[in-house]
């Protein structure tokens, strides 16, 4: 699912429930180079997440709702922490632009794939990129 939020903003279906279970969150990644939260029921920006230096092309939520990870044409990925909205980390290791992230179900791994061709997997505890594959 991609639908528009406004001019600036994807919607892609990562719906996950907050911490607390009761709410449904939407991130957006947007063109602005921000990631924005909101809650479904009412669509209230919960956050607006900025740290990326070009556009954000794809975030993922962990299924805890606690974490997301947002991809960007900066070549990083970075993990954000949901209720404080501050960055834990930057994911570097690609060379152009990033595409998309997915996260495991289990939240400890993401995996990016770049204008770069490379596919790699992420362990979301370290930062350290954990397998590479070029294709």
């Amino acid at each position: 699912m991609v639908e528009r939020i406004g001019r600036r903003c994807l919607v892609f279906a990562g719906m996950e429930r907050d911490r607390s279970g009761n709410r449904v969150l939407v991130a957006c990644a947007c063109k602005d180079n921000k990631v924005r939260l909101y809650e479904t029921a009412s669509f209230k920006l919960l956050h607006t997440l900025e740290g990326h230096t070009d556009a954000v092309n794809g975030v993922a939520v962990t299924a805890d709702g606690r974490f997301a990870v947002s991809a960007s044409w900066d070549t990083t990925l970075k993990v954000w922490d949901l209720g404080t909205g501050q960055v834990v980390r930057s994911l570097e290791g690609h060379v152009e632009g990033v595409f998309c992230v997915s996260v495991t179900a289990d939240g400890r791994f993401a995996v990016s794939a770049s204008q770069d061709k490379m596919l790699k997997v992420w362990d979301l505890g370290t930062g350290k990129a954990v397998r590479t594959k070029y294709s």
